[in-house]
């Protein structure tokens, strides 16, 4: 997505060219939507991470907020495994550049053992797209100002992007603290100041 975003690579010569990007990414999301049987994600709030991480010890038993957040992705497709009696799932991460090793602990604290392939997986692509797509729909509802035609804007971009059935996470301040008293997850003895919070 970096790529088509910013017109590089391959997309280069599709600068200024709205109605060609526009087709192609309605294209992409019809093709991730007919080869997708159920779709599973979640946003953080990164605000809310850093707030709660300055109480609790967040950061040293979750690491950071993508860990926590497929972690809780985790959650979801298994409360569908068990609703649905399917026996084998696969749960499989984009390597990425963020350490894994907080993201592993997680899932093996739930009786899983994630596997990590390559960024250039197609299935990972598709995912990138549905992620880009529903993080631009958020900023919009998120953002001040917000107005009626924003808000159906972002409403029909959601609904392009999520197929029924879905399942998603919102993981904010009052979910963050949860996970962090299930998890009997230890509060600070002093006050943290968080980079950038």
């Amino acid at each position: 997505m970096t790529d088509f975003v910013s017109s590089r690579g391959e997309f280069a010569g599709w600068r200024g060219q709205t109605d060609r990007r526009r087709t192609f990414i309605e294209d992409l999301l019809v093709c991730a939507k007919r080869y997708t049987n159920k779709a599973f994600g979640g946003a953080v709030v990164l605000s809310d991470f850093d707030s709660v991480n300055r109480r609790y010890q967040l950061e040293e038993h979750a690491g950071q907020p993508y860990p926590l957040c497929a972690h809780y992705c985790v959650r979801l497709v298994r409360a569908w495994q068990a609703k649905n009696s399917i026996k084998n799932v696969e749960f499989v991460f984009e390597q990425g550049d963020e350490p894994r090793g907080k993201l592993i602990e997680l899932c093996r604290a739930d009786g899983i053992e994630p596997r990590f392939l390559s960024k250039k997986e197609v299935a990972f692509q598709a995912a990138d797209l549905v992620a880009w797509r529903t993080r631009n729909s958020f900023e919009k509802v998120l953002s001040p100002g917000l107005t009626r035609d924003t808000a159906l804007g972002a409403y029909r971009s959601f609904k392009e992007v999520w197929k029924s059935p879905h399942a998603a996470f919102y993981g904010n301040l009052s979910r963050i603290e949860k996970f962090c008293q299930d998890r009997e997850i230890p509060l600070r003895t002093s006050a943290v100041t968080i980079a950038g919070g």
